[in-house]
């Protein structure tokens, strides 16, 4: 299979350095060739890291060193291997791969007509993913071809090999270990050839892959999980648009839980069991979604509003975060425009300055929700599970109709495993919705009362 964009790419122990010209342009390379925003929550590691270099490599000129940087590969993969966060573990959200196993694939092969399927496991770190899609493929006797790429060349030299510690099968019941992998040595386990023969592995720069002239639809299934948390929302667009072009049709997008809340440009809402994705329309005119698929559908814009923080949300809501900023200048600095000056980088992926956004204002979360919520959306990018539950609860206890903060509760519960928390967060949710327009305008990408209702009675199973 032709894997994506034709899959070819060009110790923090040190003490930290004072911020400078030479670091600055280091963050904005990483930014411009990856998508990812360094200073959202890898800073201090990248600092640590290009402190270490520095020594190491006995630099005196850095704006030198980061001339020939990109030409360097072992060099840059350094900071390829800070910048990606690959933890994962096989079957990482079991609804989500019975839903795979049990409709998606059988779907997929249905319309297949006999060709072998092509699936993608993107952003795949240490393999794990991939394996164990080769798990359900071969179980389920489906020809298939899977391509496991991740911009981190040390973690695909590891998914390779394909040799992991008992951390990494946690969660898998001993016959499915012993199915999947075989004895490597004292608390190593290999993943069995028959499984390997499905899988290629190879070092790819989704952003690049993503700004390619031409995208063929050639995948029926993409796996997409935990990667555009680390990305801007403009480069989550423009890669989630890509990925939507490059699905053939009635293909399946699976992404992270609240990494896209609206369906991508192309896609519509696939509620699956106790899972949902999204699915691309099928092609030939009469057909349908199967019986439990829904549509989202985006909210008309609200009437304008002339006071400057109306205005500034309105803006927000559209992505046009510059002009909101700009809007926002020399208003007064604390209570709601704070709360929006911290959305506003969160949405970004700005997240260490929305978490000192919020930090200056402390005194306006003793009363206040909103601050409480967006906190705990942070800590959720940050991937801090249990930060983010509390403050989710902190907001809810100051104001029990906030309806966004029991949408995202019930996020964290289902991917916790707390199903049924979970489904009555989402009613409550939806209960709360009539009573709550406005924060799921403004903090729900768009949406309405009628969609975002929707939305929660498609993920409560309602």
């Amino acid at each position: 299979m032709r894997a994506p964009g034709g899959l070819t790419s060009a110790g923090g122990g040190a003490p930290a350095v004072p911020a400078t010209a030479a670091f600055d342009r280091l963050l904005a390379m990483i930014a411009a060739h990856t998508g990812i925003d360094g200073r959202a929550s890898r800073t201090k590691a990248l600092r640590g890291l290009y402190a270490e270099r520095l020594v190491t490599r006995g630099v005196t000129d850095p704006m030198r060193y980061l001339d020939t940087l990109l030409d360097d590969a072992d060099e840059w993969q350094r900071y390829m291997a800070v910048v990606t966060i690959g933890e994962t573990h096989f079957f990482r959200d079991r609804a989500r791969w019975e839903a795979l196993e049990r409709h998606v694939l059988p779907s997929l092969l249905e319309r297949a007509g006999g060709r072998p399927l092509q699936l993608w496991s993107a952003g795949c770190a240490t393999g794990e993913e991939a394996y164990s899609l080769a798990a359900l493929v071969d179980r389920a006797g489906v020809p298939a071809r899977i391509a496991g790429t991740d911009l981190n060349r040390r973690a695909v030299a590891f998914a390779r090999e394909g040799i992991y510690t008992d951390y990494a099968l946690r969660g898998m019941s001993d016959a499915e270990r012993d199915a999947l992998l075989e004895p490597a040595g004292p608390g190593k386990w290999r993943v069995r050839d028959r499984y390997r023969r499905h899988v290629g592995f190879e070092s790819d720069n989704l952003i690049a892959w993503a700004e390619a002239a031409r995208i063929v639809p050639e995948f029926d299934l993409i796996l997409c999980q935990k990667v555009v948390i680390y990305f801007s929302a403009a480069t989550t667009q423009r890669l989630v648009g890509a990925m939507s072009a490059a699905l053939r049709p009635g293909g399946y997008l699976v992404m992270g839980y609240s990494e896209v809340m609206a369906p991508p440009p192309g896609l519509a809402v696939a509620t699956i069991g106790d899972t949902f994705c999204f699915r691309k329309p099928l092609a030939e005119a009469g057909e349908s979604y199967p019986r439990g698929h829904a549509t989202a559908r985006p909210a008309i814009p609200q009437a304008p509003r002339t006071d400057p923080l109306s205005a500034a949300w309105e803006l927000v809501v559209r992505e046009e975060f510059g002009r909101a900023e700009a809007l926002l200048r020399g208003h007064a600095k604390g209570g709601e425009a704070a709360c929006l000056l911290a959305w506003i980088h969160y949405r970004r992926r700005q997240l260490t300055a929305a978490r000192r956004q919020l930090a200056a204002h402390q005194a306006d979360a003793a009363r206040c929700p909103e601050p409480h919520f967006i906190g705990g959306m942070i800590d959720q990018a940050m991937n801090d599970c249990p930060a983010a539950l509390t403050a989710f609860k902190r907001a809810l206890f100051l104001d029990p109709s906030f309806a966004v903060a029991h949408y995202h509760l019930a996020e964290l519960q289902w991917a916790q495993g707390w199903h049924g928390p979970a489904r009555l967060s989402w009613r409550n949710a939806e209960v709360a919705a009539e009573r709550d327009a406005q924060r799921i305008y403004r903090f729900f990408g768009g949406f309405d009362v009628a969609a975002f209702r929707q939305a929660c009675m498609a993920r409560s199973g309602a």
